[in-house]
């Protein structure tokens, strides 16, 4: 039997979910049965870890950056209109969120070990998600003020809602595995969510700008 590139994959993504629960598993009979346990599981789920949440983080940054450079380049190019940089931004989020959505739906059983262990028994396998986790955002935050620059964000103001988007996507991802029937609400309640954080931000930004802007008028 001759196997593609892409069957190789699938076989090697397989047996790293079945390690990685494998390794969950092991973590909490370890701390069950307490330090004279003969298991030593964590380097497998950090290492597990480590593979999977970089196979995702490098397809979103893909993706992402793709979008923008198939659409002429990046939206913060002199001559952008605030239509084409909202324009962009919801295809992105419209990319981004799918193929989060097809990766928990291809790795069902680790995502749902993984955000159970985000307040796991394991010290060493909370720690190692939640830096998955601000990893994740701080790739979104780079990726936005790299691509669309969005006037009045700064860099902590836009690492704080990704933080809020990866977090929920959590949530949105479990209700995607649960309520297969709902998928496409689900999937768009997704997208709407994070369009409306930035634009809520953006909103309040504009608003501050034009409450100052009147005091020193009236000043």
């Amino acid at each position: 039997m001759s196997y593609t590139k892409n069957n190789y994959r699938k076989i090697v993504t397989a047996l790293l979910v079945i390690w990685f629960v494998l390794a969950v598993a092991a973590s909490a009979f370890h701390v069950f049965a307490g330090s004279n346990s003969f298991l030593a599981p964590a380097p497998l789920g950090l290492a597990a870890v480590e593979l999977l949440g970089g196979e995702l983080r490098r397809g979103l940054r893909e993706r992402r950056l793709r979008r923008a450079q198939g659409r002429g380049g990046q939206a913060q190019a002199a001559g952008a209109s605030p239509g084409d940089v909202i324009h962009l931004g919801r295809d992105i989020v419209k990319q981004s969120v799918a193929l989060v959505l097809e990766f928990v739906s291809e790795h069902r059983v680790a995502t749902i070990v993984g955000i159970r262990e985000l307040h796991g028994s394991s010290p060493a396998m909370r720690q190692a998600l939640q830096r998955l986790m601000d990893e994740f955002a701080a790739d979104m935050a780079e990726d936005v003020q790299t691509v669309l620059h969005l006037p009045g964000l700064d860099a902590a103001t836009l690492l704080e809602i990704s933080r809020q988007v990866i977090r929920q996507m959590s949530f949105f991802s479990m209700d995607y595995l649960e309520h297969p029937e709902q998928r496409e609400q689900i999937r768009e309640q997704a997208e709407r969510f994070i369009v409306r954080l930035f634009a809520g931000e953006l909103a309040m930004q504009a608003s501050g700008q034009q409450a100052g802007a009147g005091a020193r008028r009236s000043a």
